[in-house]
């Protein structure tokens, strides 16, 4: 499991240089993200590592079960909301009225509710590779908010 987190820092360092190179070379920074989800055998034992809202599922018993493998990295968790609150970031969710769609409420408002979000970042995963403004104290961002260390378990496979 070791290596598993050393390659998903590794590749966190990699994605955040270079697009702090980005300014150099192109002018601005680049400001994606993604998420990963990876699935390792080794002998008899399957490791499953995530960071984000990838996600990963297994049949058994020739397809009669399926087992989910991961669990997203949502600002609606609880042991997200814990961490995102206890490293100093903040949920949200943005609303918005619109007139009602049906006549019979003519004149009457609906309230559309948009996904919840992290700040700093305005993600609505808890865990990315990059999202460099999310992460980057001179770009108002928080280190400790917006993660990517992985979750990671590891079963036995017959």
């Amino acid at each position: 499991m070791k290596a598993i987190r050393n390659g998903f820092r590794e590749a966190e360092k990699l994605f955040l240089e270079f697009a702090e190179k980005q300014v150099e070379e192109v002018g601005d920074i680049d400001r994606s993200g993604s998420c990963a989800i990876v699935i390792l055998i080794v002998d008899d034992t399957c490791y499953v590592a995530n960071v984000g809202d990838s996600r990963a599922v297994m049949s058994g018993d020739q397809g009669e079960k399926v087992y989910v493998l991961s669990n997203d990295h949502k600002p609606t968790d609880e042991v997200e909301i814990k961490r995102i609150v206890e490293n100093g970031g903040k949920i949200y969710q943005n609303t918005s009225t619109i007139p009602h769609p049906n006549p019979t409420f003519k004149g009457q408002q609906q309230v559309i509710y948009g996904p919840h979000r992290v700040f700093p970042g305005r993600l609505s995963v808890s865990r990315t590779f990059g999202d460099i403004e999310a992460k980057l104290p001179k770009l108002e961002g928080n280190p400790l908010v917006v993660i990517a260390e992985p979750d990671i378990t590891a079963f036995k496979i017959t």
